[in-house]
């Protein structure tokens, strides 16, 4: 039968575990981010607008149709 390690020493090793993989991600510059950010909020944005349109579409042809 296995002994479980007590639970402070599990806790060490994971965050011990994630510096090491924490050092091995390659992180981007602040320029890269920012246009990163840029398409991703122009993204939702144009997808918000465009569910926006079709609702109102909808919704005006469902109030013609009921009429």
């Amino acid at each position: 039968m296995q002994q479980r390690v007590p639970l402070p020493q599990r806790t060490a090793g994971f965050f011990k575990e994630v510096r090491a993989e924490m050092k091995k991600v390659i992180w981007l510059g602040w320029r890269q981010t920012a246009v990163f950010t840029g398409v991703v909020l122009l993204s939702v944005l144009v997808v918000g607008v465009t569910i926006w349109i079709a609702d109102v579409a909808f919704g005006e042809l469902i109030t013609y149709l009921t009429k």
